[in-house]
């Protein structure tokens, strides 16, 4: 579970550090577009302008996409850890069950053999010793 927790982060952080890269870029080329001596826009022709603003326009769009499966990952990640933890305590659980039922078993077992012994005091006397250690567990 720990690699599969440290693949996932290593993951996002790539997918971060490329989409900020490609921002950075981006808002490099523009700048470079808009405040250059030689003006893009005055001197080159109109399907020159419309490729370098869809290219601009379907980066950002690519980031944006990209940052929301980020959170998507990150949001399926942090569920499967909340239900790794629920099937956890649900197994101690069980666990604990099982051996309540395996120790109640035991004692019937007990009693059992001293009624077909005849012996109703001592089986009377098991039984209210249990019985008090149970409360005594639960109080």
């Amino acid at each position: 579970m720990k690699a599969i927790r440290f693949k996932i982060r290593k993951a996002v952080i790539i997918t971060l550090f490329t989409d900020i890269m490609q921002i950075a870029a981006l808002i490099a080329l523009l700048l470079y577009l808009f405040f250059s001596p030689k003006s893009f826009f005055s001197d080159s022709d109109v399907s020159e302008q419309i490729f370098i603003i869809s290219i601009t326009v379907l980066s950002f769009v690519a980031v944006f996409f990209s940052m929301r499966d980020i959170y998507h990952i990150i949001d399926v990640n942090l569920q499967n850890i909340m239900i790794k933890e629920a099937l956890d305590s649900v197994e101690n659980l069980y666990n604990s069950l099982r051996a309540q039922r395996h120790d109640f078993l035991n004692h019937l077992q007990v009693v059992y053999g001293l009624i077909e012994m005849d012996e109703y005091g001592e089986a009377r006397n098991y039984i209210n010793k249990v019985y008090n250690d149970i409360l005594s567990a639960v109080c």
